[in-house]
């Protein structure tokens, strides 16, 4: 229930006034049937699901995936026109 999905947020670090304001309003319904809508609209069957887009490509990973996986198929679909770095730690 909610005191449930309260807890999850809070543990998370996730703004809790935000999330039962997003929550009552009627924001999270509406992007959880958009995010429904997408998984249907790509056949998504599993969790967890990764869809890669650079421009007009697409490629729909099902799936645990590597990073390895995930970095190769950026590559393949955008080429040498992106490039990966190592952000700072903070």
């Amino acid at each position: 229930g909610l005191r449930a999905a309260l807890e999850l947020a809070a543990e998370v670090g996730l703004d809790v006034s935000k999330f039962i304001q997003r929550f009552t309003d009627g924001t999270a319904e509406t992007k959880f049937r958009e995010d429904l809508e997408t998984s249907k609209r790509y056949r998504v069957r599993g969790f967890p699901a990764f869809l890669v887009k650079y421009g007009e490509k697409q490629v729909l990973l099902n799936g645990y995936q590597s990073f390895a996986s995930i970095k190769a198929v950026i590559n393949s679909l955008a080429g040498d026109l992106i490039k990966g770095s190592v952000p700072e730690k903070t």
